[in-house]
């Protein structure tokens, strides 16, 4: 180790030391000597002996910089480490989110991702620090679905404009699932009904919705304000020239659908399928 330090081979100091003591003690010799924030082989010869386990521990100990992108590598490699980590702590979030960088199958680790990812917007919306790029790397992730999270339309202007499109995107492909298995979940806020009305998905939905329940469509287009009459009179006219019946339940559906909003030409299209059926 003397020689080492004599000619500045921090490697050879990392190894020495890390022969010689514990893990913890080792690294923090490493870097007592290693201080350039940029020099990383001693650091890691010096946790050469460390278990994946022991370095996500002295990571979060230590907050050195360097020593939290190892632990982070060993968190890619094995997501399992966060299994049941505080992810309220900086140093987690820090490596969570260096994890997810290299694999961007990390969030599996956690025993309930969903749950933690909910716990770091809890904690973004009532003002305590939070990794950004964490959020960020999750938006891209199955977790950033946030439609049961019931203060949903507050986080849109708490987030970095790429964040919010794609946590949005996410939570309205989440919204449209659950209204079309079952119950449609509540009317959406102005910036997760913009998302729903772009594309060509919601149409699609009730396009296969009008072959088996078509109430269920009339009970969707309820919750959405936006949804034009010109956009309905596209699917009605299908309707028509199928000349399937509808159920009473469904035709009065979209009855009270066309008149709660008042489409006059809807009526008149909506008339035509019911005389054809």
């Amino acid at each position: 180790m003397a020689l080492a330090l004599t000619k500045r081979w921090l490697r050879l100091h990392g190894t020495a030391v890390s022969a010689m003591v514990a893990p913890h003690e080792a690294i923090r010799r490493q870097l007592s000597v290693e201080t350039d924030p940029a020099s990383m082989d001693g650091v890691r010869a010096a946790l050469r002996r460390a278990t994946p386990a022991q370095t996500l521990t002295i990571a979060l100990e230590i907050a050195d910089i360097r020593v939290v992108q190892i632990a982070a590598e060993e968190v890619a490699r094995q997501p399992k480490l966060l299994n049941d980590a505080d992810v309220g702590d900086a140093s987690i979030q820090e490596v969570w989110v260096r994890a997810l960088s290299i694999n961007s199958d990390a969030w599996r680790g956690l025993a309930e991702p969903q749950r933690a990812f909910t716990l770091v917007v809890d904690n973004l919306m009532d003002g305590k620090a939070v990794n950004a790029d964490l959020i960020l790397a999750l938006s891209s992730s199955p977790i950033a679905d946030l439609c049961d999270y019931p203060r949903r339309a507050e986080v849109w202007n708490r987030v970095g404009s790429t964040a919010c499109s794609k946590l949005v995107r996410a939570t309205a492909d989440g919204w449209l699932r659950r209204a079309v298995s079952g119950t449609v979940p509540y009317p959406p806020d102005r910036e997760l009904e913009a998302v729903l009305l772009s594309g060509d998905a919601l149409d699609r939905a009730l396009r296969e919705l009008l072959q088996t329940d078509a109430g269920a469509s009339a009970r969707i287009l309820l919750a959405l304000s936006g949804y034009d009459e010109s956009r309905l009179l596209g699917w009605l006219g299908e309707l028509a020239v199928s000349r399937r019946a509808l159920p009473a339940a469904d035709a009065e559906s979209l009855g009270r659908l066309v008149l709660a909003r008042r489409w006059q030409r809807a009526v008149g299209e909506w008339c035509t399928c019911v005389e054809r059926a």
